[in-house]
């Protein structure tokens, strides 16, 4: 992938479900138009769902079609962290695997 430059921090917050699905995915296509790399702070996500995570690996999937990147920072996961581990998609984000730190591959 080319340099995208440096990562715009987009923060997220409140009740995160699929009650508030459609405005996520708003927001999210709404700053990827701004932006080319897009780094998401989930520390003050106060719920969260499958729906969410499923809608953050498509937005991941078309960002990265179009040349651009969401990246989501284990340190800045929140509760959205846990669940990506617990979905088995912690490689999917990136997150270190035992025995790496984050962006530094064993």
């Amino acid at each position: 992938m080319s340099d995208i430059g440096p990562a715009r921090v987009v923060t997220l917050s409140g009740d995160l479900t699929i009650r508030h699905a459609a405005e996520v995915q708003g927001f999210l296509a709404d700053r990827l138009k701004k932006y080319d790399n897009i780094e998401l702070d989930c520390t003050a996500i106060t719920e969260t769902d499958l729906s969410f995570l499923q809608l953050l690996v498509a937005a991941s999937k078309s960002a990265a079609a179009a040349g651009k990147r969401i990246h989501l920072d284990r340190q800045r996961a929140g509760c959205v962290g846990d669940l990506v581990e617990r979905a088995g998609l912690a490689v999917t984000f990136g997150f270190p695997t035992p025995g790496q730190t984050q962006g530094n591959p064993a």
